[in-house]
């Protein structure tokens, strides 16, 4: 069962301009081989695919499935030549994004879905972290691009675009023993649970413990649930706490003592392990925009 994909063309273009006369003058060839192309496919695959007994061929009922299949073929074959041509132009096949838990939903979720439009044949893998599991991720060459946000100093292993800060306050539940009171200070507020973040390398950042016994947790989207049940009160993103405090789901906590609400810059960072090809750069590129835009 030898058939060319040559043959499937002529198939579909058979069943879709009714006749074999029609076919060969839309492929520009004569009609006796459209006729034995046709002829060939049907003992090709033993099927008889049209009636000829009427004054036009006819699709049979087997004939009506295999023209399908053959424009399912037809579409593979399309869908294979277009991505070979995109990785002979070095366009890569996968890419892995490593984003703080920090950056901003609306922006993750428009560059990614535009992303998926422009570059359909790239895979994509996102990877979460916090702290130096960003950095780390991208230094070692497990992720192309990275996202961090550094509450200390960013490494400089990695180059990097800076793209933005990020704000933190100091928030707790509604029903929070410090919640609603004005000008406290660090003894008052270091009695009470604080939840900070820490990487799963065990970085802790300790500019941020007012704490006596702080809990830590390796990501910001926990810390916050921990927070709106009351577990404790923590510094985080206000652009990740905005609507819990415009529907008072959260406080933000009046306090009369350094550490006051801080801003901690934002950066996109890449690789050195590789070469980044065009679907990478789109990325990066995009990403820094986005969240350039967002800051303005």
């Amino acid at each position: 069962m030898r058939y060319s994909l040559d043959q499937l063309e002529t198939l579909v273009t058979v069943a879709e301009s009714g006749s074999f006369s029609a076919a060969s003058r839309q492929l520009g060839r004569a009609q006796s081989a459209v006729s034995t192309a046709i002829a060939n496919l049907e003992i090709d695959l033993d099927v008889i695919i049209f009636d000829r007994s009427g004054h036009k061929p006819q699709l049979t009922a087997q004939g009506e499935t295999i023209v399908q299949e053959a424009r399912n073929a037809l579409e593979a074959c399309a869908r294979l030549e277009k991505l070979a041509g995109r990785l002979a132009e070095g366009v890569e096949s996968r890419i892995t994004l490593a984003a703080d838990d920090l950056i901003p939903e609306d922006v993750t979720a428009d560059v990614l879905s535009h992303f998926g439009k422009h570059w359909p044949d790239v895979e994509l893998e996102v990877l979460m972290g916090a702290l130096d599991d960003i950095g780390e991720m991208v230094r070692s060459g497990r992720a192309d691009l990275g996202y961090v946000v550094p509450l200390q100093a960013l490494p400089v292993t990695a180059p990097a675009r800076l793209v933005g800060s990020v704000r933190f306050i100091p928030v707790a539940a509604p029903y929070h023993p410090l919640a609603g009171k004005g000008d406290l200070t660090k003894d008052e507020v270091s009695r009470h649970r604080q939840i900070i973040v820490s990487s799963r390398s065990g970085q802790r950042v300790q500019d941020e413990r007012v704490a006596l016994r702080p809990w830590w947790c390796d990501g910001n989207p926990a810390i916050h649930s921990l927070v709106r049940n009351g577990t404790g009160w923590a510094f985080l993103p206000e652009h990740a706490v905005q609507e819990d405090l415009d529907d008072r789901r959260l406080m933000r906590l009046d306090f009369a003592f350094h550490p006051k609400p801080h801003t901690a810059p934002a950066y996109v960072m890449w690789t050195t392990a590789r070469h980044l090809g065009p679907a990478a750069r789109w990325l990066c590129d995009s990403l820094a925009q986005a969240l350039t835009s967002r800051e303005s």
